[in-house]
Formats: C-alpha cells, sequence, structure tokens
C-alpha cells in the first residue's frame, strides 16, 4: 500500500514539474515575442525618421522665399535646393488612408509634386508643431513666414499584436515606437 501511494504522489509531482515547465515556456515565449516585435518596430521607425530629419533640416535652403506653402499638424511641405541649381524641390510629408482592414495609415513623401513614395507603413500618427524666433507655438497653418523650429513626433505601431502574459491576464496589444525631435533648419535662421 505504501508503494502505491508513492507512485501516485511522485506523479502528482511529476506533473507539477511539468505544468511548472510548460508554463515558463509560454512566458519566454510570450516575452520573446513582445521583444522581437518591439525591435522590428523600432528598426522601422529610424529610415523615416532620419530622411525626415535631414529633409527639416534643409528647409529654405538657397531660397528666397523661406516659407511653408503647407505647414498643418499631419502634413508639411517645404522648399528647398537640394542639389544646388538655383531651381527649388518641395518636399511634401503626409498620411495617406488606412488601407482596409487596419487601423495604421501610411506616411508619404512626395517630391516636386510627382508620384508619392511610401515611406513608413503602421503609422499610428504623425504630428507636427511649429515654433517662431522665441519659442513660441505658432497656429498650424498660420504664420508661416515665422517658422523657425519644427517639432515632429512619429508613431509607428507594430502590424500585428503580441499577447502580454499567460492564460486570463493575456491581453493583445499593439507595440508602438515613438519618436519625437525639434529640428532648427539653419537656413531658416540665417539673417
Amino acid at each position: 500500500m505504501g508503494v502505491m501511494i508513492d507512485i501516485i504522489g511522485s506523479t502528482i509531482i511529476r506533473g507539477v514539474i511539468v505544468l511548472v515547465i510548460l508554463n515558463l515556456n509560454v512566458s519566454l515565449n510570450n516575452a520573446l515575442a513582445e521583444k522581437t516585435a518591439r525591435a522590428i518596430v523600432k528598426q522601422k521607425t529610424v529610415v523615416p525618421a532620419q530622411v525626415i530629419t535631414d529633409d527639416l533640416r534643409s528647409a529654405g535652403y538657397n531660397m528666397v522665399q523661406k516659407t511653408f506653402p503647407i505647414a498643418k499638424a499631419d502634413e508639411v511641405t517645404i522648399n528647398t535646393d537640394f542639389d544646388n541649381d538655383g531651381i527649388a524641390e518641395t518636399v511634401h510629408y503626409y498620411l495617406g488612408a488606412a488601407p482596409a482592414g487596419s487601423t495604421h495609415r501610411i506616411l508619404y513623401r512626395q517630391l516636386n509634386g510627382g508620384t508619392s513614395f511610401e515611406l513608413a507603413r503602421d503609422v499610428d500618427s504623425l504630428v507636427f508643431k511649429y515654433y517662431d524666433f522665441n519659442g513660441a507655438t505658432l497656429a498650424p497653418g498660420l504664420n508661416v513666414n515665422y517658422i523657425k523650429s519644427i517639432n515632429v513626433r512619429l508613431v509607428i505601431e507594430s502590424n500585428a499584436q503580441v499577447s502580454e502574459g499567460i492564460g486570463t491576464d493575456s491581453t493583445p496589444k499593439y507595440v508602438k515606437a515613438y519618436w519625437e525631435r525639434t529640428i532648427f533648419p539653419y537656413n531658416l535662421w540665417a539673417w
């Protein structure tokens, strides 16, 4: 009789050990999926951030009229002379509509009114804030002659939700990457 109790007890202990190991495995897999999604989203943010920064830094370069044709909260157009040939180029950034079945939008870059280039997908938000010489916030679309710096905030989400936790406390969510920078185009400050 004592042998049977030992066998049943050891089977229960082995079962508990197996459940603990399975629980640990599921937790590690969820953590790996979230870390992977976070790394992918951060990587997807690098190129758009660099392109936007480079373009906005050149705003007004070699231009007599240093204004912004469009200066809205979610859209901007700059005039510059990238190739120093005396001919103005315009660069337009805007968010397109969300594709069917998605809440994410697409960030487009358009050069000289040509075909729009898809700069980033899975964009949650893009916000431009404009500041004057004294650092006072300018209302989007107004006083474009006084813009001296631009704050850009870009939020990109993962294209699929990842689970957090296990069992009943598992809550799927999108992983987000935030990028924000205030850019001071030298050409707008030149006297």
